[in-house]
């Protein structure tokens, strides 16, 4: 398979987050307005005294045998993790841990036991009715905004989001466009409206920007249900780089695992050099699932699922995951369907990607595309069901690789796709083209399973350079294809079956 010690398949059982509308309440233990207590018990060796900068109570330490810093939802949870040194090891007692963020330690560990949440959102009560709508007042939270928007979604670079009994609701652009399952934030005046009784509703709004985000190195999140959190488009709800830029501080070595990542406005999770992103289920986040950066990163055995629910264009970034600038990225085990957007997309300078045995299915765009970047090997994937809400021309296809040179496609089963296997050559004077041209070269297409009911398999070179078929060494070999009819691409033309095996391809 993919060469991974250790690597299995993970199952996750989430007895208290469901998906979109029906999900459950986020267990609504009291916290207190900030989520921060006055007791504390952390387990070292010493008694220390910790203090925290955002509440007058102090807390006092116990001792115990082992160094493991246990906390509780009651606790000045953001006071003992930035008082605790590097290396340290924190367990999580389940409940709900309201508006934390915390900025990790070199080689720390963040530990929860079932049932623990962390969320981003703030409970709202204190509704005033106005005619066919309710506001609330005194909502100062509101942030930059960030990000480029569908036509339909206009608000989607706001990180502000608003959920009632747990099912996000559209944010309109004004108080006129208010109804049933809409709301609007007027930020002029520090006022939500909504246009559903909030009586008898727990009804929530985003406020916190981040749960995990440092430039530390080899820091390890385990088993959390994190949801709800205001971070701004392509910043992770875990985040390893300290100011969320492609270009400032990163911390290597970050280890995500086993956690649920749900209803947040950004991404997911972005994570930077020599990280593990393991067995988590990533699901309806309002921009992307997952993002990454850097050599050796490994995204395994996770659920990517429904991500882009804010309405970002996806062109710009949306969908199920976008990889950026990585070396040896391995992507494997993944199963990655109905995000708004791509599956699974390295876009801009990756070289030496794998992407192999995920399942791909019923994304908006493309399931698997490989875009302005360099040599990749993309096999066994099964990929079904994508690219019907972008089928013009060849561009809805199963998988797509553009302007990228000496890339594999070996072994895949793709069906029921708006299109097969393309590649497309494009002038891309905006790349960056760290390594050299982004040109399809040594495209090698073969020994897949293609079953076609429209949409292209082929090549098509946009640029007005017909060596992308006959002297840059793409070939297509050994694919079973089905088809019914022109839906084949090559000489910058459709053809029949006939005649693309008359040209020696198959």
């Amino acid at each position: 398979m993919y060469g991974l010690a250790g690597v299995g398949v993970l199952i996750l059982v989430v007895a208290a987050v469901s998906v979109g509308g029906n999900e459950p309440e986020v267990t609504t233990t009291s916290v207190g307005g900030n989520g921060i207590g006055t007791s504390t018990t952390i387990d070292q060796a010493t008694t220390t005294t910790v203090t925290s900068s955002a509440s007058t109570s102090s807390s006092t330490t116990t001792t115990t045998l082992d160094s493991t810093i246990r906390v509780t939802p009651s606790d000045d949870v953001a006071a003992i993790v930035a008082a605790a040194p590097v290396d340290a090891e924190f367990d999580f007692a389940p409940g709900t841990y309201r508006g934390l963020t915390f900025q990790p330690k070199d080689g720390q560990v963040f530990f929860a036991q079932p049932e623990v949440f962390l969320t981003g959102a703030r409970v709202l009560t204190d509704w005033v009715v106005d005619g066919s709508r309710w506001f609330v007042d005194g909502q100062s939270q509101q942030e930059w905004d960030h990000g480029e928007c569908a036509a339909d979604s206009p608000r989607c670079r706001h990180p502000e989001d608003l959920f009632v009994d747990g099912g996000m609701l559209k944010h309109v652009q004004s108080i006129g466009e208010v109804g049933q399952g809409t709301w609007f934030f007027d930020y002029g005046s520090d006022r939500i409206y909504i246009g559903t009784d909030p009586a008898g509703k727990q009804i929530e709004t985003s406020v916190t920007r981040q749960a995990f985000s440092s430039a530390a190195n080899n820091v390890e999140i385990r088993g959390f249900n994190i949801v709800r959190y205001a971070n701004q488009a392509q910043h992770g709800v875990i985040d390893s780089r300290r100011d969320n830029t492609s270009t400032g501080p990163r911390g290597i070595g970050w280890v995500v695992e086993d956690n649920v990542i749900r209803q947040n406005h950004g991404v997911g999770v972005v994570v930077t050099s020599e990280s593990i992103v393991r067995g988590n289920d990533i699901s309806f986040n309002g921009q992307l699932g997952i993002s990454a950066y850097g050599d050796d990163v490994v995204i395994d055995s996770n659920q990517i699922v429904g991500n882009n629910t804010a309405g970002f264009r996806y062109g710009w970034e949306g969908g199920g995951s976008k990889f950026k600038e990585t070396t040896r990225l391995v992507v494997a085990g993944n199963t990655v369907s109905n995000n708004i957007g791509p599956g699974l997309w390295t876009d801009i300078d990756n070289v030496d990607s794998l992407i192999e045995a995920n399942t791909v299915q019923d994304n908006a765009y493309i399931g698997i595309f490989h875009e302005i970047s360099y040599s990749a090997v993309i096999r066994d994937n099964i990929v079904t069901g994508n690219g019907f809400d972008y089928t013009q021309d060849l561009w809805g296809a199963g998988i797509t690789v553009a302007a990228s040179s000496d890339v594999e496609v070996v072994g895949n089963v793709l069906s029921g796709n708006a299109g097969g296997i393309v590649g497309i050559q494009q002038n891309r004077s905006d790349a960056p083209a760290s390594f050299g041209p982004v040109e399809i070269n040594n495209l090698w297409v073969h020994n897949n399973e293609i079953e076609m009911a429209g949409g292209f398999v082929g090549l098509r070179q946009e640029v007005g350079d017909d060596s992308y078929y006959t002297s840059r060494n793409n070939r297509f070999e050994n694919n079973t294809i089905v088809s019914e009819g022109r839906q084949f691409y090559w000489d910058n033309r459709p053809m029949t079956a006939d005649e693309w095996s008359q040209l020696g391809l198959s």
